[in-house]
C-alpha cells in the first residue's frame, strides 16, 4: 500500500497483528502503552512527518483525541491510525479496510462509510454518529449527514 504523506489514514482490519503492522514498518509505530503526556511530548519532538498509531487512541477520551489531532495538524504531522474501533475512522481523511490482510475497500472516509453493505459483509459496523445521522436523513429529520455527535444533537434540537 502506498501512503500519501499529505493525508491522514485510518486502517481497520479483521486482523490487527504483526503481519499487518509489517506494511507500516517505515514509520514509528506507537503502541497502547503510551499515556497522553508522553504522546504529546513525542509529537512535539517528532522528527518525521508521519506517525503510526497501533490501536492506541481508543484508550483516550474524546477531548484528548481531538487535542491530539489538533496538535498533529498544528505541528504538520500526518498520522496512520490502525484501529479496531469504528468510531475512530472519523478522525481521518482516508479509510482503508483490510480483510484477511488484503485491501477490501479504500477511499475518502465518508465515501467508504456509505458502502454500508460491503462493510457489514466484512464484519464492520458504522460509527454510531454516522449511522444515526444516516437514519435521521432517511426520515428527513436532518438535511446533511453529520459525523460530530455534538453538531448532530444541535441539528436535531434546532
Amino acid at each position: 500500500m502506498k501512503i500519501d504523506l499529505t493525508k491522514n489514514y485510518t486502517i481497520i482490519s479483521n486482523h490487527i497483528d504483526q503481519k499487518l503492522l509489517n506494511n507500516f514498518s517505515d514509520y514509528t509505530i506507537i503502541n497502547d502503552d503510551i499515556n497522553y503526556e508522553n504522546l504529546e511530548n513525542m509529537i512535539y519532538n517528532y522528527p518525521s512527518k508521519t506517525i503510526c498509531f497501533n490501536d492506541c487512541l481508543r484508550k483516550f477520551r474524546e477531548n484528548e483525541k481531538k487535542a491530539i489531532i489538533n496538535l498533529l495538524k498544528t505541528r504538520g504531522v500526518n498520522f496512520i491510525n490502525i484501529t479496531s474501533n469504528m468510531e475512530e475512522v472519523l478522525l481521518s481523511d482516508y479509510l482503508v479496510v483490510y480483510y484477511d490482510y488484503n485491501i477490501a475497500i479504500e477511499g475518502k472516509t465518508l465515501d467508504v462509510l456509505k458502502e454500508e453493505k460491503i462493510l457489514k459483509r466484512l464484519g464492520f459496523s458504522l460509527p454510531f454518529t454516522f449511522d444515526l445521522s444516516l437514519q435521521l436523513k432517511l426520515y428527513n429529520t436532518i438535511d446533511e449527514t453529520e459525523t460530530d455527535l455534538e453538531k448532530l444533537v444541535n441539528k436535531i434540537w434546532n
